[in-house]
């Protein structure tokens, strides 16, 4: 079996090039993303989003649905200032 490796400490550890930090608002609609905030691993299926055009939301009419999760295609809302590191295809 391979060496257990700490993801936060190396993905904290790489060279900026090897990602791009943004807030959720500069996201293009169809960008993948990870948010930030949500502890755990990165890039794991639970945590991996896509930004789509922003939809009402009949049960909370004051948020929109604004991505869905690529697990499970759960609609979710976030924040435009929600910090995200966009994912390559």
């Amino acid at each position: 079996m391979g060496k257990r490796i700490n993801m936060k400490s190396a993905f904290v550890e790489l060279p900026k090039k090897f990602y791009n930090t943004l807030t959720f608002g500069e996201l293009k609609i169809g960008d993948k993303f990870i948010i930030l905030s949500i502890p755990g691993g990165f890039r794991n299926e639970y945590y991996v989003f896509k930004k789509i055009a922003a939809k009402k939301n009949p049960n909370l009419p004051e948020i929109s649905d604004n991505a869905f999760r690529l697990k499970d295609g759960s609609l979710r809302g976030f924040f435009d200032c929600t910090p995200v590191i966009r994912l390559d295809d």
